[in-house]
């Protein structure tokens, strides 16, 4: 739903409401829309690439984080194998983007740290001045990153202060520009909105005071290196026992990313403590005012590179001869072993922080259907207010609308409902004497939907349950757990 209200803003609304995306992503996915066609692939080419980015970028930044192999090989593990990172790879959404472009900021300021050239001093630059049209998040990294280049300036190549200096009034003046031309014109109530929904701002309807929810979210951010836990499975113990194998593996994530924190401090590598610490104290700021979610959430996937290269570096230390047990001991035991133990999708279907869609299949189950039918009389299709996005984009936007409209408008007149008003669009069309289809968004829906007692025995439903690729088809009446 939301990729496909994405598009129809995008390439049907001429950019209107464009406010929360980044502008640099929009244009460039207009321009490929415009020469390839908007379809799914085109749509989705340009996080898929920075997914790919971020992989090639990790062994890298690794090494030049750490001395030690444990610590390298457990911050490539997390990164490359991070359920979120992979399936947002797959979405037409920019938070791929953000982390590899994150990423890199941390990769290119090290590298100057180390080189101390005028070469490397620019491509930190570049990066950070052009980076911030294409994730808005990157605001986070600049305090770390020019705080660091300045610092590695002072000591050493002070000639090159003006030119940091130069670039820092650079990005402020572009942050400044989108602030006036964009940002400012946001709606007021949307902290409040997004607070009550998922509670990434302390809003007064929180049960919690600002202190305990506060650090709820910040736990929240240094467990998501093992986000996977969510989603374990096994044949092999009970639920009960799984529950709190998932409790104690987010205790631990925890405790590792402290644990790193105090060892940065303790062996005094102010570079990389700089640049880890920085953004944490930054998100804080800008929720505080309202501007920007806290906790994990799907907006703060750029944070893993942070939170991810914090748990490592208590493994970190001066090069020991090699061991291959203690070497290889971290990455098994904290990602390798429980990925192969209780993974059970791999990926097939996206459920971290975004979900597959069903919508071409539910119009392709109506189509058989009605196609089996001597009857060539149209029958009304109501669409949940979420569904008509996905109607619009399949039918009216992508390259192959002809076709996919072709699917079921032979059989179907679709009617989109209001907002909270499926069950008064069933009811509505129901009066004309035909048989009702209806695709809900969710599992949640078609639960509303059983609950009534006045549509429940007016309809054949096509159920799209939220996070699976699967159809169900519910014929007369439509029941729970069916």
């Amino acid at each position: 739903m939301d990729e496909s209200s994405w598009a129809l803003l995008l390439f049907e609304n001429s950019g209107a409401d464009d406010s929360l995306r980044p502008i640099g992503f929009l244009a460039a996915v207009r321009t490929l829309g415009g020469v390839l066609g908007p379809s799914e692939c085109v749509l989705r080419a340009l996080p898929w690439a920075a997914g790919i980015g971020a992989t090639l970028l990790t062994p890298a930044l690794a090494s030049r984080l750490y001395a030690g192999l444990p610590a390298r090989l457990l911050l490539v593990g997390i990164l490359v194998l991070h359920p979120a990172a992979i399936d947002l790879s797959k979405e037409f959404k920019p938070y791929s983007i953000s982390l590899t472009l994150h990423l890199s900021m941390m990769l290119l300021t090290l590298r100057y740290a180390e080189l101390r050239t005028g070469r490397a001093l620019a491509a930190v630059a570049g990066v950070a001045f052009c980076g911030m049209f294409f994730a808005q998040d990157l605001v986070f990294a600049y305090p770390g990153t020019f705080l660091v280049l300045a610092g590695v300036a002072f000591g050493g190549r002070r000639e090159h202060l003006a030119w940091i200096v130069a670039a820092a009034a650079l990005v402020i003046a572009g942050l400044l520009a989108q602030y006036v031309l964009i940002w400012r014109h946001m709606d007021a109530g949307e902290s409040t909105y997004w607070g009550n929904k998922y509670g990434v701002f302390h809003t007064a309807n929180s049960p919690e005071s600002y202190a305990q929810w506060l650090l709820h979210r910040v736990q929240g951010l240094l467990e998501l290196s093992g986000m996977r836990r969510k989603r374990w499975q096994s044949d092999l113990i009970s639920t009960e026992e799984l529950d709190a194998l998932r409790s104690a593996d987010a205790v631990l994530w925890t405790i590792l990313a402290g644990v790193g924190c105090v060892a940065l401090l303790a062996r005094r590598h102010w570079t990389a403590a700089t640049l880890l610490i920085a953004p944490f104290v930054g998100m804080w700021g800008f929720n505080l005012l309202g501007f920007w979610p806290m906790g994990a959430f799907r907006t703060n996937l750029f944070m893993l590179g942070y939170v991810a290269a914090l748990a490592a570096a208590g493994f970190d230390g001066p090069r020991p001869p090699f061991s291959p047990a203690a070497t290889f001991l971290p990455i098994s035991l904290l990602v390798l072993i429980p990925l192969v133990a209780f993974e059970r999708n791999w990926h097939e279907t996206k459920r971290f922080f975004c979900y597959d869609g069903s919508f071409l299949e539910s119009m392709g189950v109506i189509d058989q259907r009605r196609s089996l039918e001597s009857s060539r009389r149209r029958e009304p299709l109501v669409l949940g207010h979420k569904m008509c996005s996905e109607w619009q984009y399949y039918t009216q936007l992508h390259p192959d609308a002809d076709q996919h409209r072709a699917l079921v408008t032979h059989w179907v007149t679709p009617k989109c409902a209001p907002r909270n008003g499926l069950e008064r669009a069933i009811l509505d069309v129901a009066r004309q004497g035909s048989r009702v289809w209806v695709i809900v968004d969710s599992h949640v829906e078609a639960k509303e939907l059983a609950a009534s007692a006045a549509v429940r025995n007016l309809i054949t439903g096509i159920h799209r349950r939220a996070g699976r690729s699967e159809v169900w088809a519910f014929e007369q009446p439509l029941e729970l757990g069916k």
